[in-house]
């Protein structure tokens, strides 16, 4: 089917060789056709309708008493190579270093399969391998250490008549992004904290951007958490969280990164004492009311009464009832808090009130 240009050259002793009769023909498809001879006696004929196979093209040339001569040459028209590539599929990407199966199926209508002659190049790599296909038309091989980036792939069939067909496919080999450095902050952490990974060194040695999801584990068991934080509502004292940021580039994931911490304790803070009445007698009852904040349980109160200036103590409790025995206008009495967790850590805070004088009171006259 492909056009075909047949040149040659006529020439007589005796007349001009335009006036030659020149006729072409193929031993398998008879007469091709006839040419006219220009004046220095080139002549050509072009045809497209040679059958499959080898020819012996014939050039005729005959003057005009019937005297002809002939020269010839042996032309061969084939069918190209039948070619389909399998592996690697167009747009596959594979990590630096991975072994990369190539095949392909071939077939020939002149040739036998393994008689077809096969070229793998890489548009980076050069030519691969020249691995040719067994009898059944199958060509496969396996090849690692290819150099990273985004390869054309080439194969080139060639049969025995030299002709050839091509396909062609994209495809990447990828260096997976990593990260050098993963920590967790604060440390040490209590529940009063919220969480923050920080991840140094998220490279990628292609120069591929890089992206990093994360996933939070609580005690080992996965969390719904999978921001750069986690607010401190989320955790309690004892737990183990983990993090584990995985590195990404847009055609693959690197391997993932961890960091752990046990969340502390968080100590008891005393955020407010009061003591009422505001401006008691000798002979009131005092009451002391402290607000305490702690996160990860309800601490134990403890609370003692005293007079400062003498190191005098009065007693404990929450309450007091005063004795005019032992207190008079004008001293000062203080209370005590101290906040205690399951962890014995501690707050202290106190609180004073000036004792007033009386006024007298008539019960008889």
């Amino acid at each position: 089917g492909q056009s075909v240009i047949f040149r040659g050259t006529v020439w007589d002793a005796d007349i001009d060789a335009v006036q030659l009769a020149v006729t072409w023909s193929s031993d398998k498809d008879g007469q091709l056709g006839t040419s006219t001879p220009t004046t220095d006696g080139s002549v050509s004929l072009a045809t497209s309708e040679l059958s499959s196979g080898l020819h012996t093209v014939t050039l005729w040339a005959e003057d005009e008493v019937g005297s002809g001569c002939s020269d010839a040459i042996l032309f061969s028209i084939g069918t190209p190579p039948l070619l389909t590539l399998a592996s690697p599929a167009d747009g596959d990407v594979y990590a630096a270093g991975e072994s990369v199966l190539f095949s392909a199926e071939v077939s020939d209508t002149d040739d036998l399969p393994g008689e077809v002659s096969l070229s793998w190049t890489s548009d980076i790599d050069g030519e691969i391998s020249t691995q040719q296909a067994t009898s059944t038309g199958t060509a496969q091989f396996s090849a690692a250490g290819l150099s990273t980036g985004l390869h054309t792939l080439t194969v080139t069939a060639t049969d025995s008549t030299g002709l050839t067909s091509d396909s062609l496919a994209s495809f990447r080999i990828n260096t997976p992004p990593s990260i050098s450095e993963i920590a967790l902050e604060p440390a040490p952490a209590t529940t009063a904290d919220s969480l923050a990974v920080v991840v140094t060194g998220a490279t990628d040695a292609d120069g591929d951007p890089v992206s990093l999801a994360y996933e939070w584990l609580q005690d080992g068991v996965p969390t719904g958490y999978a921001a750069s934080s986690v607010p401190s509502s989320a955790t309690s004292k004892n737990e183990l969280w983990t993090v584990r940021a995985t590195p990404a580039d847009p055609y693959a994931q690197g391997l993932p990164a961890e960091a752990s911490l046990s969340i502390a304790n968080t100590p008891p803070t005393i955020q407010n004492l009061t003591l009422q009445p505001f401006a008691p007698s000798s002979s009131d009852i005092l009451t002391c009311t402290a607000t305490v904040s702690d996160p990860d349980e309800v601490p134990v109160l403890s609370y003692s009464w005293s007079i400062p200036s003498t190191g005098q103590s009065l007693g404990t409790g929450d309450s007091l009832a005063l004795d005019p025995s032992a207190v008079s206008p004008g001293d000062t009495v203080q209370c005590e808090v101290i906040a205690t967790d399951g962890d014995w850590a501690t707050d202290t805070d106190n609180a004073t009130v000036e004792i007033q004088n009386a006024a007298p009171q008539i019960s008889l006259v």
